[in-house]
C-alpha cells in the first residue's frame, strides 16, 4: 500500500476514537477504518511513487529524475 491514505476527517476521527475506546492497535488508518465498518477502497498506485525518508532516498529520487 502506498501512501498516502486519504479518509473525510469525520469517518477518520470516529475510528480512531473507537480503537482507543476498545485499545485496538491497527496496522494502519484502514484497518481502523475497516474495523468501524466503513469502507476503504485501494486505487491502483504508481512504481515510481518511491519513499523519501532519508538522504539516500533522496538521492535516489533525483537520480530516477534526471532520466
Amino acid at each position: 500500500i502506498q501512501t498516502p491514505q486519504g479518509f473525510r476527517y469525520d469517518v477518520l476521527m470516529r475510528a480512531h476514537k473507537a480503537a482507543r475506546k476498545s485499545r485496538f492497535i491497527g496496522t494502519d488508518e484502514a484497518s481502523l477504518v475497516e474495523r468501524v465498518r466503513f469502507p476503504v477502497r485501494i486505487v491502483e498506485g504508481e512504481n515510481t511513487n518511491i519513499k523519501i525518508t532519508t538522504k539516500l532516498d533522496l538521492q535516489l529520487a533525483e537520480l530516477l529524475l534526471k532520466r
